[in-house]
């Protein structure tokens, strides 16, 4: 068994938070969530290919994530075999391309974004000088090479026209062990050898999956963190105290953090507040916008009801003042709202710059007016 390597999210978390990615699939153009793979048809070249999963991923970087995921939530051999039955294989381009290729798409394309990100951001930095424009000064802002995360989604949503957060069709993580065992065994292995930097098990729907896909993980020897959807205020999914989760998860080494996701943001600060109390791990928290994905064949849309919410830096804060250390958004929480979360963040652990009677945001950088009293 391989030992889990330390965090790769402490540089992050010095620094107070770490920001996450939104929505992937629900933040491509032209609905690609649609289709019967939510998305990952572009690993095929379909509908504009790695050229337009990139550019997502860089919108996500451009507004301050520290952490993406790749574009795998919903992928697995068990994915592959869910089409053939469903006769849909016929209407997938490029089909003769094995599960291991296409893992290797997916993390290629977030390791390209992120690599091409940096370079021009390190180069940005070396060119910068201080001064002031308009009576604004820059804040000057420390980030770290951001990190990708394999994204691994619960084994339910590895079939077709299902979902975690759809009543109609989620599942309830209490499929044979042996079975989860070789799909997380053979996905987080495939993750690894494409090099990402750890491992997202997200949107678990309870106990027994995820202390599957945590040990998994820990077998590997790859870092990551474990993730529950939600139902209410104090359940997962499958109608677990989430505190006895978030206990069970956090015994294993190779979990470095906890947290909930795709859930209605409304429940955020109560899920926060029980997690708090029972792990000593970074929490993370990352809700959708309340609306309800309806993953069946013939209907694949979205329902708002009465619990939409869009996402503000506001938010990100109540978050974070809950006691949440990695922040972000899952389904239909896009880039210019995570850019919301940095500002709002990056604000808040500022102090040492002082008092401040203004806050903008211009192309991705944070700007402060300094109040020119404090200066006579």
């Amino acid at each position: 068994m391989a030992s889990a390597p330390g965090s790769p999210l402490d540089p992050f978390l010095q620094n107070g938070t770490v920001v996450l990615d939104g929505g992937l699939s629900t933040s491509l153009p032209n609905g690609l969530e649609d289709h019967f793979l939510w998305a990952h048809q572009l690993l095929y070249g379909m509908d504009g290919g790695l050229d337009v999963l990139k550019k997502v991923h860089r919108e996500f970087l451009d507004n301050g994530a520290d952490v993406i995921g790749t574009l795998t939530y919903k992928f697995s051999a068990e994915t592959l075999n869910a089409v053939e039955k469903a006769g849909l294989l016929k209407d997938i381009e490029n089909n003769h391309l094995t599960v291991g290729e296409l893992m290797s798409r997916s993390v290629g394309a977030a390791v390209q974004a992120r690599d091409e990100f940096w370079e021009e951001y390190q180069a940005s930095v070396a060119g910068s000088s201080s001064g002031s424009q308009d009576g604004f000064v820059t804040v000057p802002k420390s980030r770290s090479k951001p990190l990708v995360f394999g994204s691994c989604g619960p084994f339910n949503d590895n079939d077709v026209f299902k979902g975690a957060t759809d009543p109609n069709t989620k599942g309830s993580g209490d499929d044979e062990e042996s079975v989860l065992r070789c799909h997380y065994s053979m996905k987080i292995a495939l993750l690894k050898a494409a090099g990402v930097d750890g491992i997202a098990a997200e949107s678990l729907p309870g106990k027994h999956e995820a202390m599957i896909a945590a040990e998994e993980m820990e077998k590997a020897g790859v870092p990551g963190w474990i993730s529950f959807c939600c139902q209410d205020d104090a359940h997962t999914n499958n109608g677990e105290l989430l505190s006895d989760c978030v206990k069970a998860v956090s015994s294993v080494p190779a979990v470095k953090a906890v947290g909930m996701n795709c859930f209605n943001p409304k429940y955020a600060e109560s899920l926060i507040q029980i997690a708090k109390e029972n792990t000593d791990r970074p929490i993370g928290v990352y809700p959708n916008s309340g609306e309800i994905w309806d993953a069946r064949q013939g209907e694949r849309c979205w329902h708002s009801g009465t619990d939409m919410k869009v996402l503000t830096g506001q938010d990100a804060l109540a978050f974070k003042r809950a006691g949440a250390c990695l922040i972000g958004g899952c389904c239909r929480v896009t880039p210019k709202q995570i850019g919301l979360f940095r500002e709002a963040l990056d604000m808040d652990s500022c102090d040492v710059l002082g008092n401040m009677d203004q806050i903008q945001q211009n192309d991705g950088e944070v700007l402060k007016k300094q109040q020119v009293a404090s200066q006579m």
